[in-house]
């Protein structure tokens, strides 16, 4: 029987410790990072909190809004004595949002895709600080959710960060919160566009880097002093100058006549010449270049190289006559530009973007 009584004394021991853990981690949930504490069912809960102000939202009343929340903070029946300091801040930071909002109201007609850098959207954003403590650094001064207990660590050992209870706790993170999921509807727009442009830059860059015209170092060179482009995007021209290629000849009379069509490998020289890259994307290119042709059976023809798009290079020579007096050969050559240089090569990493 006594070794029965301590093992059921055991069990209603541990079962005890176990209770009293989880009700002291339920009572601190609140000052964990995570998301946990929520309660859906609260008014202060952003998504409640945003349904109540949705007939203000779509009339974009954001000023009206964010006063509504200093106001409601400011009434908050949480008792705030030892921390009072802490609710103003909060409210000083609605303050400073209204302000900020109306600016963009009086001074830009409210056109808030365009002058968001008038206003600090980040200034509720949660993170951790310190030894993992919840806290809001867009403000200034910043908010720091201390609890019992940790007085002595940074940043919760500084006097502008006290200890909060978990009423007070909950009031800063439900309101903070609340505060910047309106901001996130509010610069909504302008996220877009700048997602957009963050992924037309990245296809600009990876098609001119992978599938754009290569150059040789010393097209490089030319074209980095005569271009201009940024991080944002590659340049939308290019400059060609003594790109070298090899090429296939065929005489325009060898298509009325087989007995003339003899097909002929050739070096092509593109002395200069200019391209244009095209599409949304730049996932194509046109361009023109003067060209000279070398052969071992023909003296050296000049003439012009024509790209109606990437892969596909074509253009007439004209070459000298093996005679003395040098004249051209009445009939040009066609010549399709073969660039092994541009199948076997990218730009990547050629540039110093």
């Amino acid at each position: 029987m006594g070794m029965r009584q301590r093992a059921v004394k055991t069990v209603v021991l541990i079962s005890f410790l176990m209770t009293g853990m989880a009700s002291a981690g339920q009572a601190q949930d609140v000052f964990d990072p995570s998301d946990a504490w929520m309660d859906e069912g609260d008014l202060r809960y952003y998504e409640n909190v945003i349904a109540q102000h949705w007939e203000m939202i779509e009339q974009e009343q954001w000023a009206d809004i964010f006063k509504n929340l200093a106001s409601e903070a400011d009434e908050s029946n949480v008792d705030w004595s030892g921390a009072e300091e802490v609710r103003q801040r909060l409210i000083d930071g609605f303050n400073e949002t209204v302000g900020e909002i109306s600016r963009i109201d009086s001074e830009h007609n409210g056109v808030y895709i365009l002058h968001l850098d008038l206003l600090n959207t980040g200034r509720f954003a949660e993170g951790a600080v310190g030894q993992g403590f919840v806290g809001y650094n867009g403000m200034s001064p910043s908010i720091v959710l201390c609890m019992e207990g940790a007085e002595t660590a940074a940043p919760c050992n500084q006097s502008r960060n006290p200890v909060l209870t978990e009423a007070q706790a909950e009031d800063i993170r439900y309101r903070a919160n609340a505060a910047n999921e309106l901001l996130l509807l509010l610069r909504a727009e302008a996220d877009e566009v700048i997602i957009n442009a963050i992924e037309t830059s990245y296809k600009r860059w990876v098609n001119f880097l992978d599938k754009g015209f290569v150059m040789f170092p010393w097209e490089i060179s030319l074209n980095s002093n005569l271009l201009n482009w940024d991080i944002r995007t590659p340049p939308s021209t290019q400059f060609i100058f003594l790109h070298p290629s090899l090429a296939i000849q065929v005489p325009l009379d060898g298509f009325t006549d087989p007995v003339e069509f003899r097909a002929k490998e050739a070096l092509m020289i593109e002395l200069a010449g200019h391209l244009w890259y095209r599409g949304d994307y730049f996932d194509n290119f046109a361009g023109v270049s003067g060209t000279v042709v070398l052969r071992e059976d023909l003296p050296p023809g000049i003439g012009f190289l024509v790209r109606p798009g990437r892969g596909l290079a074509a253009g007439l020579n004209w070459h000298f006559s093996a005679n003395e007096q040098k004249r051209f050969i009445k009939t040009p050559f066609l010549s399709v530009s073969v660039d092994l240089f541009q199948i076997i090569s990218t730009n990547r990493g050629r540039l110093d973007i």
